[in-house]
């Protein structure tokens, strides 16, 4: 005996149908146990929680006789009146799903609580009402029509010999022998139906389920390059829509309509995509510029780059550049690695050595054949 687990009753979260079990367990093993007031409390609120816990708020703050009397007075009224009890029994019968014709093992869950209802009927008074045919009918549209037609050949028989209507007692044992049938480990239709199962057909649906969620991030994708190119977005895109995250700001929209990158420097938009492995053609994730077949197109110049990777040149009749980027050979520089866009004839600023020579715009063509002179 010393070598067996302690004996201990379960936790009463504040459900009706638990209450007379729990408080059965609870006083044969902790209070026949504890001889303190005290004791007795502390485990008291140890063994509840939930919605029973908050009926004893107060209670705990005292610790003689009246307060543990007062505990079980109030748990009584709340959980463990008859009227309670066998409310909470009706509410779950009439609350049970529909029973199909082939669910053999939904009919016997059915069946246990049927059961469970009969032994409880003796002591709860107000479960003599289910012996009422009406309360029989309510029963009965739980139940499959195979179930039904078999009771209904049971009613009319007694009736037929002027017997009474059939007790609840009687339908809960028609019901658990019926469930016991249908539910018969070699001969029932359960029992054939599963043996008819292959393994080989089991695997093909793990299969299928598998390449069902690897074909989800695909249409992601898919729908948001539908968006970049301003196609109108379809109800599957709508819904992905709320799962972009930009990579600049974690904000809900892509990078192309990001602020804080449009508002960075040439030079760290450039950084910023090198270290986040980004491509230079459309900014996304994944693959370089090299491989990229979905360029951007430039909402401003129409090149082949992105719109925030584009760069003017010329703004407001002034060149703007610096003078590492005056001797540049494209137009319109956007840091793409493989960049073929260039030109061999550039603007230039031209004036003389002394103070306050006035400057002029002319066009330099650049000749790459020529030689460094000694």
């Amino acid at each position: 005996m010393t070598k067996l687990p302690a004996p201990e009753p379960f936790t009463f979260t504040g459900d009706p149908l638990k209450f007379t079990e729990w408080r059965t367990c609870f006083k044969a093993l902790i209070e026949n146990n504890c001889t303190t007031p005290a004791h007795r409390l502390f485990y008291l609120k140890r063994y509840i929680s939930g919605d029973a816990l908050s009926v004893l708020e107060g209670t705990f703050y005292r610790s003689d006789e009246d307060a543990y009397t007062q505990a079980w007075d109030a748990l009584n009224k709340r959980y463990g009146h008859p009227f309670v009890i066998q409310r909470a029994f009706r509410a779950k019968l009439s609350s049970w799903p529909k029973i199909g014709p082939r669910e053999s093992l939904k009919l016997r869950e059915l069946s246990d609580f049927l059961v469970s209802c009969k032994n409880a009927m003796p002591h709860v008074h107000g479960l003599g009402v289910l012996d009422d045919c009406e309360e029989n009918q309510k029963l009965l549209q739980k139940l499959p029509d195979w179930v039904t037609t078999r009771w209904n050949r049971y009613v009319t028989k007694a009736l037929d010999e002027e017997k009474p209507y059939p007790s609840f007692t009687e339908f809960s044992d028609f019901v658990a022998e019926e469930a016991r049938i249908a539910c018969n480990p070699v001969s029932s239709l359960h029992a054939l139906k599963n043996a008819d199962e292959k393994p080989g057909k089991e695997q093909k649906r793990l299969k299928a389920s598998a390449l069902a969620q690897n074909v989800k991030p695909i249409t992601k994708s898919l729908s948001a390059l539908e968006r970049e190119k301003g196609s109108k977005p379809s109800h599957s895109a709508t819904q992905d829509k709320k799962q972009i995250e930009c990579v600049c700001c974690q904000q809900n929209h892509f990078i192309y309509k990001c602020e804080r990158f449009a508002a960075m420097p040439l030079e760290e938009k450039k950084r910023f995509v090198i270290n986040n492995k980004m491509c230079f053609g459309c900014l996304r994730i994944g693959h370089i510029s090299k491989n990229c077949r979905k360029r951007a197109t430039c909402n401003i110049c129409r090149q082949s780059h992105p719109s925030p990777l584009h760069e003017e040149c010329f703004q407001g009749g002034k060149l703007e550049a610096s003078p590492d980027e005056r001797a540049s050979t494209s137009l319109c520089c956007v840091g793409m690695v493989n960049c073929n866009r260039t030109s061999m004839i550039v603007p230039v600023w031209v004036s003389c050595a002394t103070k306050d020579s006035p400057e002029t715009l002319v066009y330099a063509l650049l000749d790459t054949q020529s030689r460094q002179l000694d």
